[in-house]
């Protein structure tokens, strides 16, 4: 070049990919000798200083390039000295991808593309402004890193300077996804959405299909292939997605079951009206309730491997009639009941695995019993109803718990007010509370309504057939509700009634044999319901009734070694259903294992 020139010198990177992009505005131009040839970084422009020669090299992340040689001859008369490169123009901007989707929470890369008008293209990713059309939805950095925050479709544009590019259409969806339980060492299960995404689980925990569902759309659960030697079920098995991930899906396995009842370990303490939960080691936690002489404190864990009682830290507040939710990060919530002096409480308490202790959290904003807890699909707990402080009386309040805040906060109220009630997470969900005891001499209660968590209202579904409290909800892996028992206007009850979510209506199946409530039921492994003990027509129960949904009928299983009533049963992870405590001839320290 001649002194006093300048020149326009341009980069391009050669990526592992096999990629080359345009690099000219992203690298550190060097001279070595500045003197005769000097280079701005900024411009990535050259000049001719004087006579002479220099090495120019670009740099870029501690890659850099071979040298370019350029010598600066001197001027003469016949020489043009200012002959400076004129600037291209930018004439248009391309984003790639061109359409993508990405699950709620996850993040993609785009990157834009300039077009200039000597021909050339370059990378603008970090120079451009970018845009999301739907803020709610998605949300995108100054380097062009979308992240879904919320299910829906957001337009992805870039610009710069007068230009801007089309837009690109960005989907966030959502997850559908749950929990395996029960499967055999060695064993492996196929399980479907819609028939078509498949996934083959060899191991029980947490599992996720991996094709995402728009907002709106459906997913229905279903087991393509079993596991040697081992009936499967599952529930929460279709619905729609609305606007946070699924994860409730349950699918259990165990064993061609006996029918059997056998004794397991005894409680540390005997107890009824109290709470246990499965935890995500396998173990059992049973907290609270009534011992022999009074409310208790005292909390215990059930190993399934060597059928062991052992105790565990002790509840803060000694307290029956409370509820205890599992909640997704694997700690226990538990919340309200009476105290010992029969005194309704607004505490709450968390119960940490790995520590077995109990640490104190924030209060209900009101006192509470006989009321109903549900773990919705964002992880946030809802509260329901119940019996508040003398002089209150039957609830009709709801609350919310945030484990992300650790607070609690008022959501919409039930449209009547009710305690003894049941509350079920639908596949769709939506919360169906059913039944229970009303305010007044509003009696028992026929009355049905369903929570919607994206609006924080209730609205009213079709009554029960018979109205009842004190009965037991079972969702089934059809996705249908299965009412069973309970105490009705004038008397206990065998009834029993199927709820279908798509028509809101109840419709009535197959009676029990016995009258009961205050009994428990399960789904089982086979996907049939297990009702055990309760309350008879002549006292506390010790038969067992299983459920058939394909037939609507009920028939008789194995009875309990103890007959009982206010007891608890839970399925363990090995499929097999263990039952605890209760109301016998006394306050029981028993319990069984159903398999």
């Amino acid at each position: 070049m001649v002194q006093g020139q300048s020149v326009k010198l341009y980069a391009q990177g050669t990526y592992s990919d096999g990629r080359t992009t345009d690099i000219t505005h992203s690298v550190v131009w060097t001279s070595s000798a500045t003197s005769i040839v000097n280079v701005d970084s900024a411009t990535s422009v050259v000049i001719g200083i004087a006579v002479g020669s220099a090495a120019i090299t670009a740099s870029l992340n501690g890659v850099s390039s071979l040298p370019a040689n350029i010598s600066v001859t001197a001027a003469d008369n016949n020489t043009v000295t200012e002959n400076k490169a004129t600037p291209a123009t930018l004439l248009s901007i391309s984003i790639a991808p061109e359409t993508t989707s990405i699950g709620l929470g996850k993040s993609t890369p785009f990157t834009a593309t300039g077009t200039y008008s000597d021909g050339t293209t370059r990378d603008l990713s970090k120079s451009v402004t970018w845009d999301a059309d739907n803020t709610s939805a998605t949300t995108i950095s100054n380097r062009g890193i979308a992240k879904g925050i919320g299910a829906g479709k957001s337009l992805i544009t870039a610009r710069l300077q007068n230009i801007s590019s089309s837009a690109t259409a960005l989907t966030v969806t959502l997850s559908v996804g749950g929990t395996l339980n029960g499967l055999a060492v060695g064993n492996s299960i196929t399980l479907a959405n819609k028939g078509g995404d498949k996934l083959t689980p060899n191991t029980n925990g947490a599992f996720i299909f991996p094709t995402g569902i728009e907002k709106g759309g459906a997913f229905n659960l279903s087991i393509s292939s079993l596991p040697k030697n081992q009936p499967c079920t599952h529930t929460y098995g279709a619905g729609t997605v609305q606007s946070v991930n699924v994860t409730a899906l349950n699918v259990i396995c165990g064993f061609p079951p006996r029918g059997e009842m056998s004794k397991s370990g005894n409680l540390v303490t005997p107890r009824r009206d109290h709470t246990t939960t499965l935890l995500p080691n396998g173990k059992i936690l049973a907290t609270g309730g009534v011992g022999t002489t009074d409310n208790l404190a005292s909390t215990e864990l059930y190993d399934p491997s060597s059928e062991q009682w052992n105790a565990a830290g002790a509840l803060i507040n000694a307290r029956r009639n409370h509820t205890a939710t599992m909640l997704i990060n694997g700690k226990v919530l538990v919340a309200g009941g009476l105290d010992t002096a029969f005194k309704r409480l607004a505490s709450a308490e968390l119960f940490d695995p790995t520590t077995e202790h109990w640490t104190t959290i924030d209060n209900l904003n009101i006192a509470r019993s006989e009321h109903t807890s549900t773990l919705l699909p964002d992880g946030k707990v809802l509260v329901t109803g119940g019996v508040g402080m003398v002089g209150v009386g039957t609830l009709s309040s709801a609350e919310l718990y945030d484990p992300v805040t650790g607070h609690w906060t008022t959501t919409g109220s039930l449209i009547t007010a009710r305690s003894l009630h049941t509350a079920m997470l639908l596949p769709n969900g939506k919360v169906l509370v059913s039944g229970g005891v009303g305010a007044g001499r509003a009696g028992t209660l026929a009355s049905a309504e369903l929570y919607d968590p994206a609006t924080g209202r209730w609205s009213s579904t079709g009554n029960l057939i018979t109205a009842r409290s004190q009965h037991t909800t079972t969702l089934l892996p059809n996705g249908e509700v299965l009412v069973a028992g309970g105490i009705g206007s004038t008397a206990n009850l065998t009834s029993a009634e199927l709820y279908d979510q798509d028509t809101g209506q109840w419709r009535a199946t197959g009676s029990l044999s016995t009258k009961r409530f205050l009994h428990t039921a399960l789904l089982l492994p086979t996907g049939k319901v297990l009702v055990a003990g309760g309350v008879g027509a002549a006292g506390n129960l010790s038969s067992t009734e299983l459920y058939d949904p394909d037939t609507g009928h009920w028939t008789a299983s194995g009875n309990l070694n103890t007959a009982r009533s206010q007891h608890t049963a839970t399925l363990l992870s090995n499929g097999k259903l263990l039952v605890i405590g209760g109301n016998g001839a006394s306050v029981l320290a028993e319990a069984e294992l159903y398999w």
